[in-house]
């Protein structure tokens, strides 16, 4: 859990609620402040989902994409072709092993 110290009655009421404590994480994340903790709305809940599902598809997008740099400096970017990823992924192996 981030940062926060459960009481007794606290680790007894998730347990008894099914409440893990990674859910305790986004719940803190995605909370409106009331008066004495949080409330988490079914709106912002949506709306991370919603937004969870676009990084997703971005991440998606990403499949393939062959990425040449030289240290920090960026030379190209291009779709590899399956044949050019796997030559290159048994380049990498052949390499680690050698080293």
């Amino acid at each position: 859990m981030t940062g926060i110290v459960t009481s007794t009655h606290a680790t007894a009421r998730l347990a008894q609620r099914a409440v893990l404590a990674s859910d305790l994480d986004w719940a803190l994340q995605l909370g409106r402040e009331v008066d004495d903790g949080l409330l988490v709305l079914d709106k912002d809940t949506e709306a991370a989902a919603h937004e969870l599902e676009r990084q997703a598809q971005r991440i998606r997008r990403l499949g393939g994409l062959r990425v040449v740099r030289d240290g920090d400096r960026l030379i190209t970017v291009y779709r590899a072709h399956p044949a050019k990823q796997k030559r290159l992924l048994r380049r990498a192996e052949r390499r680690a092993l050698e080293d």
